[in-house]
Parts: structure tokens; C-alpha cells; sequence
């Protein structure tokens, strides 16, 4: 049976993670008998979540994951060379871009920030916690900074932001899935990281912003309905 290495689930979601979650998703979806063990990032093969343990092979990277799980369960692709294009281009929007401003505002947010260390970093010896805590997030100002969106004023990463969530609004105005008519293994990427924005207990000031484009939330309902767990 495949191990599902990823960290415990957090505000309200399957995990706090996109990447955990969407893997997770497609997995059960699929009926990819799998189990789960709590893990940190640097346990993995790129020191990032989720990573998997399938046929005494560990495997790093969520689309790679599923890359090979499709391809040794033989999961059918029913897209057009077309739809393949623009669902790829949405998902590199979705996990390159917009994930990104929902990492700023979860860890760097002066008002969101405690609530993640709380939720984080619970479980660290009160001696320890802050300082913990504290390395961790500079880490994550560092990644902000080498991908670029942590160079910006806030005002221009939330105003970024807000062109990723239009465009979505705008393609679901017209088509119920990334695809189009068809759900597809992209729509598992795009419902993850859509939902760490506005499904997440956490409430931030992204996640108010999204919540202006109601049909997007209209999207993650009907996936969640296609999902059923």
C-alpha cells in the first residue's frame, strides 16, 4: 500500500498544504488505496511535502506523484491537446502565482501570523516555540523573496492577486470546470489551492478578496459534490 507522507490537517481543510491537499484529493477520487503518516517537509526527497513511499520507491513533487500513480493505474485522460494547454497554463497560475500571495498572507500578515503559529508550532516546547516559530518564518520571507512576490509592496502582491481570482471568475463565468464541460486532474490542483484561500478557517485579507467573486466559491462547491468525502 502507498504511504502518504504530509503533516496533520489544519484550519478545517484536508491540509493546510495545496499540495497535500489536491494529492490527497486524487487519490481518494481515484480509490488509490493509500495510508497517511505525519511528516515534515525536510523528510522528503526535495525537502518539500507531500511525498510518497509506492513500491519501496520514494517519491517527491505532488504532480509527479500523480504523473506516476496515473500512469501505473492507467487513470484515463479524456482532454483535448487544447484543453490540456490552458488547463496546464491555469494551474501554473494557480501553484506558481496565487499560491504564493496566500503564503504571504498566512505567514507574514501581522494579524494572521499568530493564529498560524498557533497552529503550527503548538506542539513545540514552550521554551522553544517563539524561536522556532520565528527561524521558520524568515525562512519563508527568504522563499517570498527568491520568487519574487516578496519583493513587493503589499498592496501590489494583493493587487496581483486579484488579476489571478478575476481571470478565474471570469473562465468559470462560462465553464463549469478548468477544462471546460470535463472535470479533470487539473481541477484537483485549482479546487486545492482555491480552497487554502477560501475555505480555510483561517480568514485572511486574500481570502476577503476572493470571497468578491462568489462563483468561485460556486466552483469549489461543485467539485467538493464530484469529491464527496
Amino acid at each position: 500500500m502507498m504511504i502518504l507522507f504530509q503533516p496533520p490537517p489544519q484550519f478545517g481543510l484536508l491540509n493546510a498544504s495545496p499540495f497535500c491537499m489536491k494529492l490527497e484529493a486524487f487519490l481518494r477520487y481515484h480509490k488509490v488505496p493509500f495510508e497517511i503518516k505525519h511528516a515534515r517537509p525536510d523528510r522528503g526527497p526535495y525537502r518539500k511535502i507531500p511525498f510518497v513511499k509506492f513500491k519501496d520507491e520514494i517519491i517527491g513533487d505532488s504532480s509527479a506523484i500523480i504523473n506516476r500513480i496515473t500512469a501505473e493505474f492507467q487513470i484515463p485522460d479524456p482532454l483535448t491537446d487544447t484543453q490540456k494547454a490552458s488547463s496546464h497554463a491555469f494551474k501554473i497560475m494557480a501553484e506558481e502565482h496565487l499560491y504564493w500571495a496566500m503564503v504571504y498572507s498566512r505567514w507574514i500578515e501581522p494579524d494572521i501570523w499568530p493564529q498560524v503559529k498557533e497552529a503550527f508550532f503548538a506542539p513545540v516546547p514552550k521554551l522553544m516555540r517563539n524561536f522556532v516559530a520565528n527561524k521558520i518564518q524568515k525562512n519563508v520571507m527568504k522563499a517570498l523573496e527568491a520568487q519574487g512576490i516578496g519583493r513587493l509592496p503589499k498592496a501590489e502582491i494583493y493587487a496581483r492577486a486579484r488579476l489571478d481570482l478575476i481571470a478565474f471568475s471570469n473562465w468559470f463565468a462560462e465553464n463549469p470546470y478548468i477544462a471546460g464541460e470535463d472535470f479533470s486532474v487539473y481541477d484537483f490542483s485549482i479546487w486545492a489551492v482555491l480552497s487554502g484561500i477560501i475555505s480555510a478557517s483561517l480568514q485572511t485579507p486574500l481570502s476577503k478578496i476572493a470571497k468578491e467573486y462568489p462563483n468561485l466559491e460556486q466552483y469549489l462547491d461543485r467539485v467538493n459534490s464530484r469529491l464527496d468525502f
